[in-house]
């Protein structure tokens, strides 16, 4: 007989309860982890009309159906109700009892002091792709027949007599990681319910809360403030404050910053660590703020202050006591927002091993690692950024979304010149072993034709081509019979047909991708012009002059009296391309102006300088293997990415920089 069942045998018997609707797609899961510690199962239906009955039935559950009422408490009240077991487990469809808990929880209660009439449970939340998000206590245990009951409409409390002690009992949650029509329903619902909540019950507090973080939860942070104000206005009114309530801070913190009121969001930050010294959440929410506003120093004090909280909870999450903890898996944003500080202060060392544990980190995000790459260029540190472009890729040789973000990047800060070296020091095969078109450039910008085009062919039918397409364009035009202005024009035909990059709208404010639209602009707008010369319609130019000095800031004359006045405007325009890192806009500039007007004066010379300022950081690359890295290569990954999944779309998501602190 192993342990587990000589415990149930000896233990008391145990009820898990629960409510349920429509959750066919999680109960199961939450079943397995609860069937061989349960000696009942007690399930309330409120509704549903998938096979979540049938699976139950599967479990041996009783089921009682009662029709949905709005308020959670009124249900999960009946669910214990119905138990017969001496101690409860509350769980939700959602969850599940962590495999190392069942034996604890069965030694829980078999070991229970008389005096002892519930237990705070461990709830760590899950992302969907199996990363930890926010974890904090709360009872889910506790003896049958003493008088628990639920309050609140939704976001229930449980009120349980005294004594009530914490537990290392885990259940994992998966509920806040829905997809998004799911999680528009589940905000609907819960966001009414607690307004009604809040009217009927203005003067608690614990009301406020709840709807404070439903509206951060789903990004509405003008009124998550305006909910964390009152919700903290109330509490000051009472004399006995719930521990919980403290948690309003970091959604209150975070809201503010999302809404740039950064000296607002410190100041609520400084009165959070008065109510609560050791809250972890402000602490990074400090460290953020500071790297934001380029307060290096500051943000190494708070960062520090930080890694050191995480480590004390760590030992002992019953530490957390009743406070949502958000950030406590947050340690490689942290780690990589401290490697950028030391950086700016001199203490490369430093730098570098953060940047290297945060890279270590499974968790970590492909946005935080390229918006660090970023802000090592942006700093002037480059051989930091070349140094971590080539660990980051070394570390996450196997994972292709992650290697196209990074040679995005360097393409992105003009030091795609780089990849070469940095592919000598990490191998990028595995990556590669998983895309054709990946295969396919790696070869290319490493001068082996044969292969490239070997694998271009590949996949020059299939969707999104436009790489391979490109590829081959860029191998066969060795016989040298058109021009350098004909061959980039036929090279942003592929571009422009396959390049793929998401609308201005849909990228925030502020971001680094708008640059790569801003470029895109500018390369199409200069083909119009030409377009317009090329069709003789001179009296258009203009019109096309008018926008391209609305993208670039250049400066149009009063008065047209010589068509040379053009070849002027070009080269305006190029330098203010090379001086916001857009060298593919600015070297398509420069070629018009050459193609129409060669013998302008100093544009031989200017053309000459720049050749010999780019040979260095180019290395060797050329215009359509860095444009190619630019608008092509993540979405052939893409499209490789499908046909391997047989049609199962998989996303590799664009790089998005909400925290970056600095731009070059």
């Amino acid at each position: 007989m192993d342990e587990l069942t000589e415990l149930k045998r000896k233990a008391p018997r145990l009820s898990v309860c629960m409510m349920v609707k429509n959750e066919e797609k999680l109960l199961r899961q939450c079943l397995e982890s609860i069937k061989d510690v349960a000696s009942e199962i007690i399930i309330v239906d409120t509704g549903s009309t998938d096979r979540t009955m049938d699976i139950a039935r599967e479990y041996g559950a009783k089921i009682y159906e009662h029709p949905w009422q709005k308020d959670f408490s009124l249900h999960r009240n009946q669910s214990i109700s119905y138990a017969t077991g001496d101690w409860i487990l509350q769980i939700d469809a959602d969850e599940e009892l962590a495999q190392e808990s069942r034996v604890e929880l069965l030694k829980l209660i078999l070991n229970a002091p008389e005096e002892i009439n519930g237990y705070a449970v461990l709830i760590q939340d899950y992302f969907r792709d199996g990363r930890k998000n926010f974890v904090f206590n709360f009872p889910r245990v506790f003896r049958n027949g003493v008088g628990v009951r639920y309050i609140g409409i939704v976001h229930n409390q449980v009120d349980i007599p005294p004594k009530v002690e914490f537990s290392s009992v885990q259940l994992n949650h998966y509920g806040y990681d829905l997809d998004r029509k799911t999680m528009l329903r589940k905000y609907k619902r819960s966001v009414g319910l607690l307004r009604k909540m809040a009217r009927e019950n203005p003067e608690q507090a614990e009301a406020w809360y709840y709807l404070t973080n439903a509206y951060s939860q789903y990004h509405r942070h003008k009124k998550c403030v305006q909910a964390a104000q009152k919700t903290i206005e109330v509490a000051r009114q009472k004399d006995d404050v719930p521990l919980m309530l403290v948690a309003i801070y970091f959604p209150y913190i975070t809201s503010l910053v999302a809404l740039q009121r950064l000296d607002e969001a410190e100041k609520i930050a400084m009165e959070a660590l008065d109510v609560f010294p050791r809250y972890v959440d402000v602490y990074f929410c400090l460290t953020r703020i500071k790297y934001i506003q380029r307060e290096f120093a500051e943000a190494i004090r708070y960062g520090e202050e930080y890694r050191s909280l995480v480590a004390w909870y760590k030992e002992d999450l019953k530490r957390l006591k009743t406070i949502s903890m958000y950030t406590v898996e947050s340690m490689p944003n942290v780690e990589l927002w401290l490697s950028i500080a030391y950086a700016h202060e001199g203490d490369i060392e430093r730098s570098q091993e953060y940047f290297y544990n945060a890279s270590l980190n499974k968790d970590v995000g492909v946005k935080q690692l390229v918006e660090t790459i970023h802000n090592f260029a942006a700093l002037g540190k480059y051989q930091l950024a070349q140094h971590a472009v080539s660990q980051a890729m070394e570390l996450q040789k196997d994972n292709a979304g992650v290697i196209a973000a990074l040679i995005q990047e360097l393409a992105v800060i003009d030091q795609f010149g780089w990849l070469p070296d940095i592919h000598r020091e990490a191998s990028l095969q595995p990556a590669a072993e998983e895309s054709f078109h990946l295969q396919a450039f790696i070869n290319w910008i490493n001068g082996k034709k044969d292969k490239a085009k070997s694998w271009a062919e590949r996949s020059v039918q299939g969707e999104n081509a436009g790489l391979a397409r490109l590829i081959l364009l860029d191998i066969d035009r060795a016989d040298g019979r058109e021009s350098e202005i004909q061959l980039f024009i036929a090279g942003l035909q592929v571009i422009m047909e396959d390049g793929l990059l998401p609308d201005r709208e849909e990228v925030g404010e502020g971001e680094d991708l708008l640059r790569l639209i801003d470029e895109l602009e500018i390369i199409k707008t200069l083909y119009e012009m030409h377009m317009t010369l090329v069709n003789g319609q001179p009296e258009r130019v203009v019109d096309v002059l008018v926008k391209l000095a609305g993208l670039t800031g250049v400066h149009l004359p009063d008065e047209w009296s010589d068509i040379a006045q053009l070849a002027g405007i070009l080269i305006d325009a190029a330098k203010y391309c090379d001086q916001h890192l857009m060298p593919d806009a600015g070297y398509f500039a420069l070629q018009l102006a050459y193609h129409y007007f060669p013998h302008f004066p100093q544009l031989e010379a200017i053309l000459y300088k720049r050749q010999i300022d780019r040979a260095k950081r180019d290395n060797g690359c050329n215009p359509f293997q860095r444009m190619a890295a630019k608008f092509l290569l993540r979405t052939a990954l893409n499209a490789d990415a499908i046909n391997k999944r047989r049609n199962k779309r998989t996303k590799i998501s664009e790089p998005a920089f909400q925290d970056a602190a600095v731009t070059p």
